[in-house]
């Protein structure tokens, strides 16, 4: 799935490799737990799976349950709107100006509004459209007492959506103004995990608490380092969560990333443990491993990995090496944003402590990440595939359901007999089919989303220009001292001082600098689009 493998986070994947033996075949399982790194016995887990064939008949159920005609869903179906939605992760906003995102087709305005008694910067939401000329208020600015300021005409609301101010109105103000000439919709918000949610349905006053285990637990958040990364993917909310229950896949579709189609194993236990209740409720299933070890001298993993779904885009998988929690926002028909969250526990030693929080604090190191090659190629592997059900699916007539399914599809099939039953064939079940938008660039599936990203194009740019400057004042001021090298000497004699090879030198490294500057933002921005719709040439060459 989008962002499980290792080689989107290189630097983990080095340290967990050296700290406990880790393969980098073994995508999901990573924890940061009280135990820190160290693996898990399969005995801590409340069942061990048995050298058993699972049957056609451990499936059954999920399966016809699955392909049942929407018509027999249950009355209780589940409300898409009326949920808590991850927006984005604290530590990925920006405090000093607005950030757009869709959430159900939803425009939404985030920004921060303010701060609680602790210093904790507070979040607001808006629907993205001033009630003025209908311009997008994430383009605007936010003012030093912390109000919202449209870029058309000035016009500022302060955090419940009430207008604070008009530059252009010539009457006094009165309280009716201020609600009359505010924001149509404000959405609750709560800052919960280390994440920032929102609430699609602002009518239910108040909203419902989030469900346990959609978010971090309050007591593990200051206890571990956490890794935050996003995706906007270009891909159906439907075919990215039935892939985080299809792992038998990463064999196969991510060949030359880490796993070799040699390796796949029969997945001999997959079942349900916690069947489907009623809309709310999502369900838990365990399977055994699905590839084996490339090291034949390491003993084979036999432990069982629990995913547990938690509507309404909540996949938490909990294995021998850890937790992982992912979440797959519906944004549109064809686009989702996917949260991937990880923790590793804080050292005990100061020293150590110190050094990890100022790599994991590094914007710099979070953009290298981010344009990693590996990661890239795992990532387009999932995409190329995806969108091509989603083609099949939306364009092809093929039914979203329609499945063959085999003793590895139990997760599969048990998230569309929920769907079928409950989530009425999906968020966007109604709206019409929309075109396959092909390979985007970093910029627009992750670097629009994330401030620590513009800060850094930001300092790339800055970085390009004044070495560019750099680069012509000293090629001129070499040439300048080169011309002039004789009659200098001859004026100072022996404290003449030959400069104009270190001003050359300096010259071709300030050029360097630029170029390296300008290489970077191209490989946040461009697609590179000839190279990575190559199905054979990008995706399964390294």
């Amino acid at each position: 799935m989008l962002l499980y493998h290792p080689y989107g986070l290189v630097g983990i994947v080095i340290y967990l490799a050296i700290a406990d033996g880790l393969s980098v075949t073994n995508p999901l399982f990573f924890r940061g737990s009280s135990s820190g790194f160290q693996r898990r016995s399969s005995k801590s887990f409340n069942a061990r799976w048995t050298h058993r064939k699972v049957t056609q008949q451990d499936i059954s159920s999920s399966s016809s349950d699955a392909s049942t005609s929407d018509a027999s869903a249950s009355d209780a179906s589940f409300d898409w709107e009326s949920q808590w939605y991850p927006v984005a992760p604290i530590s990925q906003l920006d405090e000093d100006a607005p950030q757009a995102c869709t959430i159900l087709n939803k425009k939404l305005v985030v920004w921060k509004s303010g701060n609680d008694q602790d210093g904790n910067a507070l979040w607001s939401a808006f629907e993205d459209t001033c009630p003025h000329r209908k311009t997008s208020l994430s383009t605007g600015k936010i003012t030093k007492d912390c109000h919202l300021t449209c870029r058309m005409h000035g016009w500022q609301f302060d955090k419940d959506g009430k207008n604070h101010h008009v530059p252009m109105m010539d009457r006094n103000r009165t309280a009716a103004d201020d609600r009359a000439l505010g924001v149509s919709t404000v959405y609750p918000t709560q800052t919960k995990g280390d994440m920032l949610w929102a609430f699609l349905n602002p009518s239910i006053n108040p909203p419902p608490d989030l469900r346990d285990g959609s978010f971090i637990p309050d007591e593990e958040v200051d206890e571990h380092f956490w890794i935050h990364s996003f995706a906007m993917a270009s891909i159906s909310y439907e075919s990215t969560m039935e892939n985080s229950f299809d792992p038998s896949h990463a064999p196969f579709v991510h060949e030359k990333t880490g796993f070799r189609p040699a390796l796949a194993i029969p997945m001999e236990h997959f079942q349900v443990t916690d069947d489907i209740k009623d809309a709310e409720s999502g369900f838990t299933l365990e399977h055994s491993p699905y590839q084996k070890s490339s090291n034949k001298k390491k003993k084979e993993d036999t432990s069982l990995t629990i995913r547990q779904f938690i509507p309404p885009c909540t996949q938490v998988t909990d294995s021998s090496y850890g937790k992982v929690r992912l979440q797959f926002v519906p944004s549109a028909k064809r686009k989702t944003g996917v949260y991937f969250t990880f923790g590793i526990k804080k050292p005990k030693n100061p020293l150590l402590r110190g050094v990890l929080s100022l790599l994991w604090q590094s914007d710099f190191l979070h953009f290298m990440l981010e344009l990693s090659e590996g990661r890239r190629q795992f990532n387009d592997q999932d995409r190329i595939i995806m969108q091509d059900q989603d083609d099949r699916k939306m364009l092809d007539g093929h039914p979203w359901n329609d499945m063959r399914p085999t003793t590895s599809d139990v997760g599969v099939a048990t998230y569309q007999k929920w769907m079928t039953k409950y989530g009425g064939g999906g968020p966007f079940a109604n709206l019409p089919p929309s075109p396959n938008e092909g390979a985007v660039s970093i910029w627009e599936f992750h670097g629009q989303y994330c401030a620590r990203c513009k800060r850094i194009l930001k300092g790339l740019v800055t970085l390009e220009k004044r070495s560019t400057k750099a680069s012509r004042a000293l090629l001129a001021l070499g040439i300048v001292a080169a011309a002039t090298r004789k009659k200098m000497q001859h004026i100072l004699g022996s404290n003449y001082i030959n400069a104009w090879p270190v001003l050359l030198i300096g010259s071709l490294l300030s050029r360097w600098c630029a170029s390296w500057a300008a290489k970077m933002q191209d490989k946040m921005m461009l697609t590179h689009l000839s190279k990575r719709q190559n199905k054979n040439v990008y995706a399964y060459t390294r």
